[in-house]
């Protein structure tokens, strides 16, 4: 048994990995639960010396992967523990304890460690408090149903990002309106994330990205406060998720 970091041969069992263990209601509002995600992971580990701000880690038990972690760095002190899966066969062996002190022991500097968890994650969060986070907040994830389409908007990388969701089921791209920069990201076919709650209350902006993306049938928003009322009509919250932060007392490796 041992943690290491991922390689591009491993981007096939760490997706199907991923695909289980998130709940299968929300897998269409998830990028790495759709069918490109090998791809894209095979793709990150192919440049992963030109990102160095991303971590892969596998812990693999006789050739078989029982846990997968993702990290960003997002500084030299503050990192973000964005993905975390153990395969079912393998749980309660500390295997995701692993992933974490493992990381954190390449890591000397990381004095702060984020995580998102699904609030009805009961057990991760216990998990998750038991090494040492904190919940600082949470937050909600809200739907609603796409407007009738209208005349397609002009986005200069639409060809780009095209390709881009041909390959990996899903994608972003950013674009101007009214002399203001939004982002939206495709998540499969039907499902239109909106980075900004702005952009999730424009109808018309709405409107038109649906007739932009042939097959968007719904818009989604996450990290609102929860328990909104003033949303646009018809929206409404799907699960709700948990900011954790650990703060590390000292840097991982210093005897003081």
């Amino acid at each position: 048994m041992t943690v290491r970091e991922m390689r591009s041969s491993d981007a096939v069992k760490g997706s199907l990995l991923l695909a289980s263990s998130f709940p299968q209601e929300l897998g269409c509002y998830l990028p790495y639960a759709q069918p490109g995600t090998a791809r894209f992971l095979e793709d990150e580990l192919a440049r992963a010396g030109k990102n160095p701000t991303k971590k892969f880690l596998v812990f693999e038990d006789e050739d078989q992967i029982a846990g997968f972690a993702e990290y960003r760095l997002e500084g030299a002190e503050t990192a973000l523990l964005a993905h975390i899966c153990v395969a079912g066969w393998a749980r309660r062996r500390g295997v995701a304890t692993a992933l974490v002190e493992q990381f954190l022991a390449s890591h000397p500097s990381v004095r702060r460690l984020e995580l998102d968890v699904f609030e009805e994650n009961l057990a991760a969060a216990r998990l998750y408090e038991g090494l040492g986070f904190a919940t600082t907040g949470v937050t909600s994830w809200y739907r609603r149903e796409l407007p009738e389409p209208t005349l397609p908007l002009e986005i200069p990388d639409a060809a780009t990002m095209e390709v881009t969701h041909e390959r990996y089921s899903f994608s972003q791209c950013e674009f101007r309106v009214a002399g203001e920069t939004r982002r939206v990201g495709r998540i499969g076919r039907t499902v239109l994330r909106c980075f900004d709650e702005r952009t999730f209350r424009d109808d018309a902006l709405l409107s038109q990205l649906r007739a932009t993306f042939s097959g968007a049938r719904e818009a989604l928003l996450i990290g609102a406060p929860s328990g909104r009322n003033d949303l646009p009509h018809g929206s409404s919250e799907i699960v709700r998720s948990r900011r954790m932060v650990w703060e590390l007392p000292f840097a991982t490796g210093d005897p003081t």
